[in-house]
């Protein structure tokens, strides 16, 4: 049984996606019909502000970095806080993001996106076969 250090970082296009979407919605807001209604303008800044205010604090949550260890039967350990969980074979794999499954001791289940671009290129194939392991022998845990 193999052990493997791998650092979580935050994902680029996450952001940029956050971010451009977020664009998109206040233009949205800046294209409504001019004098629809009284104070529209007021009610436009309101809520680009809330929109912006939301993309900022998902930024922020965003930015957290990660450092676990996993080992080939599925182990999870995160090194900072270290705690515990297990991967299930319900997680998934793509060719950008990996949808990791994790069921803690105490029966709490957590599923974690893992872009592509947040781990280094070995990491993400090294847990890409671990999850592929899981699914084709799922091991009780």
């Amino acid at each position: 049984m193999s052990k493997y250090r791998i650092e979580i970082q935050p994902s680029k296009l996450v952001k940029g996606l956050q971010i451009a979407l977020t664009g998109i919605l206040i233009l949205s807001v800046w294209s409504w019909q001019p004098d629809v209604m009284r104070q529209q303008v007021w009610l436009q800044l309101f809520i680009s502000l809330i929109l912006l205010v939301f993309v900022i604090y998902h930024l922020k949550q965003s930015s957290l970095s990660a450092i676990v260890s996993v080992d080939t039967d599925g182990h999870w350990l995160w090194l900072d806080r270290q705690t515990t969980a297990n991967i299930q074979s319900s997680s998934k794999i793509s060719q950008f993001v990996l949808w990791v499954y994790l069921q803690e001791a105490d029966g709490k289940r957590h599923w974690l996106w893992i872009f592509k671009d947040a781990v280094k290129y070995e990491d993400f194939r090294r847990l890409s076969r671990i999850i592929l392991q899981m699914q084709k022998h799922p091991v009780e845990h």
